[in-house]
């Protein structure tokens, strides 16, 4: 997670897509560019912290999730998967589930 906010809040999307395997790269290029971080650093801002809530069983990927607290937008949550060699699956900006809700309330 650390990676993704710094290259976010750095504006270095060809950073983030490097993050996926080789074969996802090019339509990852199509989510990650110069015109969406400009795009989502408008609606939400820099990344100012991040924790860790924990896996959400609910999803059928099991993600990790986070809680990120943003410049503009406040508190949000993003998800992701990893493979076996660290590379980014899957990765939900913002996002919100029925799992994430009762992690969200675990936490408190």
């Amino acid at each position: 997670m650390n990676k993704v906010v710094k290259f976010y809040n750095n504006k270095q999307a060809d950073s983030i897509v490097n993050m996926w395997p080789e074969s996802y790269r090019s339509h990852m290029n199509v989510m990650w560019n110069k015109a969406s971080i400009e795009s989502m650093m408008n609606q939400f801002g820099k990344i100012k912290s991040g924790k860790y809530l924990g896996i959400d069983t609910d999803d059928p990927n099991h993600v990790t999730v986070f809680t990120i607290q943003t410049s503009k937008a406040g508190q949000k949550n993003t998800s992701f998967t990893v493979d076996t060699e660290n590379h980014l699956g899957t990765f939900q900006f913002i996002t919100s589930s029925d799992g994430i809700d009762k992690l969200l309330k675990q936490a408190k």
